[in-house]
């Protein structure tokens, strides 16, 4: 498949994806099939033609061909128009009712009887064929929603079939990948996780005194113990500076330090040298 770039606005790249027939992701162009337009309507009939190979074979009984014929027809209509959608309509109808005589006359009468131009939804659609959840996962449909499922749980059983896809596309890529699959990497993840070996029996000690303990020698996060501290030193500047009127670039050498001294030195200077106070060392020859 060849990727070609179209450098255009996303709204014409989708009106020319629909008249040219092109598959596209977002703005790009993956693939065209020039004089063939897509149109949701055919792929509702091929998925209606599925379901009734799947139920009677190459045709429509005669006591069930009215709700077929309403669907079919107005997915025609909706696709096509009135008048190419009755020839398309013909011609569906001459092969999956071949017991009709006059199939052109009912296309006719059946398009005229609809008067609905809009594509039915795939709610409506599914009830008028009585489908069901099963024959929708089994046959692939896409255009048509069961009958059988409110919508709350046909959205929860679509989410579970995409999760379930999902799940096993990651598995084939790890395997693809030399990876483990994820029963034996759970299987090795516990067989070397502390708990599956149990160091406190050896120890002989109970199992949460081994990790209190384990707690009490695990140093403290390097956050933990500069975040206070930052935060302290920066609340004291921004005291001095409001009581004595400190000017900005003083402040500033005092929130991040000079010629090497860090910002807690510089300001303890600053604040003895105002209250007429020594170091700490000076003091103690006092």
């Amino acid at each position: 498949m060849t990727k070609i770039q179209y450098k255009v606005d996303p709204g014409a790249a989708g009106r020319n994806a629909r008249a040219t027939g092109s598959i596209k992701f977002k703005t790009t162009v993956m693939a065209d099939r020039p004089g063939r337009q897509f149109r949701r309507a055919d792929v509702r009939v091929r998925d209606i033609e599925k379901l009734i190979e799947c139920r009677y074979g190459s045709a429509i009984p005669d006591v069930d061909d009215e709700q077929y014929s309403f669907v079919v027809g107005n997915a025609f209509l909706a696709g096509y128009g009135q008048l190419d959608g009755a020839q398309h309509f013909s011609r569906w109808l001459n092969k999956f009712t071949p017991w009709r005589r006059n199939c052109q006359q009912f296309a006719s009468e059946m398009m005229a009887k609809i008067r609905v131009t809009a594509l039915f939804a795939d709610a409506s659609a599914g009830r008028n064929l009585k489908l069901l959840i099963s024959e929708r996962d089994i046959l692939a449909i896409t255009t048509l929603s069961p009958f059988d499922l409110t919508a709350e749980a046909f959205k929860a059983h679509c989410l579970a079939r995409k999760r379930e896809r999902d799940r096993l596309k990651a598995a084939e890529r790890r395997a693809a990948e030399g990876g483990l699959s994820r029963p034996e990497w759970k299987r090795l993840k516990s067989e070397e996780s502390t708990e599956n070996k149990q160091p406190w029996i050896a120890q002989g000690i109970s199992r949460r005194t081994f990790y209190n303990r384990k707690k009490a020698i695990k140093p403290p996060s390097e956050a933990i113990q500069i975040a206070p501290f930052e935060r302290n030193c920066t609340q004291s500047v921004a005291r001095v500076e409001k009581e004595i009127a400190l000017s900005p670039s003083h402040a500033m050498t005092l929130r991040h330090g000079r010629d090497g001294l860090s910002a807690s030195a510089l300001l303890f200077e600053y604040a003895a040298s105002l209250l007429s106070l020594k170091p700490d060392g000076e003091n103690s020859s006092e």
